[in-house]
């Protein structure tokens, strides 16, 4: 099998300096008089002709002359940093742990924002029950209400009568109940238990170093402070992991329950004026134009004064959570 054809040695005006010995000037002038030929490109062919006898008269031997090792591609990568030598001296420990201290300030703060924003399920779970139970509550109201308005308007009404405008009256309230029963219903099915392993459930922490004010940090030991952060920290992951236990409860999701609420009292509960003082009119034979005003306007007057006190009773219930330390622990 016969050698592949090598491509010719060309060298570069660097590398023909090194392999003649001679300077750049000298190389020039052989260039500019035709004893050496340079290539286009600024290269030297040593396979031709003028550069062989060139090399020879230097007593250099041509076939010699080895290709140059390529260039690798790139930038040479610059020298890995080597790693910052630690402070030493007195000063050097006290900005370690001011550092320390510094960060458990920042946990604190962080645990404190996030907790202002949660609510204890035990809390949300009275809130709506009782919600519910009012609701129920200002619903009878409302018909007792409406009841004594229309016998007051209408002393001619009968009690059949009467027990027919009840039944309407019930009818209505049920069906803003059964709204607000839904809605209640699908926040617990959003929000119900879930198990959640706490990897740090039997790291205990020294009872006495917990809720250390800031600028009592400095008076202990090192060896405490460590433990303190360490102490932050796993507060703060208790707290993670007791909303994702939905132990506690964004406030969010509660503000958002509370206005789908207010939406069935100002949708389902408002237009019971509208649904009902035909029908009402009718049961009692009360259908002139100004008894059924009338109708409309007493269960208006009625509709208005049970939402205004159910809602009085949720924004005092939001206020409450809302200010801090309380509803969040």
């Amino acid at each position: 099998m016969k050698n592949e054809k090598q491509p010719p040695i060309r060298l570069n005006l660097a590398s023909f300096v090194e392999v003649s010995g001679k300077n750049k000037p000298f190389l020039y002038r052989a260039v500019a008089d035709g004893r050496l030929h340079r290539n286009a490109d600024g290269t030297f062919t040593v396979s031709h002709p003028r550069n062989q006898k060139f090399l020879r008269e230097l007593g250099i031997d041509p076939e010699n002359i080895k290709a140059p090792t390529p260039r690798p591609l790139g930038r040479k990568p610059s020298p890995k940093p080597s790693a910052p030598k630690p402070a030493t001296g007195p000063g050097a420990e006290v900005l370690r742990i001011g550092k320390i201290i510094h960060q458990i300030v920042e946990l604190r703060e962080k645990t404190a924002a996030k907790r202002a924003e949660l609510v204890a399920r035990s809390v949300v779970e009275d809130y709506l029950s009782v919600l519910l139970e009012n609701s129920a509550r200002e619903f009878e109201v409302f018909i007792s209400s409406v009841l004594d308005q229309v016998r007051e308007h209408f002393p001619t009404s009968t009690a059949a009568q009467m027990v027919e405008v009840r039944a309407l009256l019930d009818a209505e309230t049920e069906i803003a109940l059964t709204f607000l029963r839904r809605i209640v219903a699908d926040f617990w099915k959003r929000n119900r238990p879930r198990k959640v392993h706490d990897p740090l459930a039997a790291v205990a922490m020294p009872e006495h170093l917990a809720g250390v004010p800031e600028n009592m940090l400095y008076s202990l030991q090192k060896s405490e402070i460590r433990m303190v952060r360490d102490l932050e920290t796993i507060q703060a992951s208790r707290l993670k992991i007791a909303v994702a236990r939905r132990e506690l409860i964004p406030l969010r999701s509660v503000v958002d329950v509370n206005g789908r609420i207010v939406a069935v009292y100002n949708g389902n509960f408002h237009i019971i004026p509208i649904r009902s003082c035909d029908t009402i009119a009718a049961a009692i034979n009360q259908t002139a134009a100004a008894d059924v005003r009338r109708i409309d306007r007493l269960i208006s007057d009625q509709t208005y004064a049970a939402v205004r006190r159910i809602q009085a009773a949720n924004q005092s219930f939001l206020g409450s959570v809302r200010t801090p330390g309380e509803g969040t622990e």
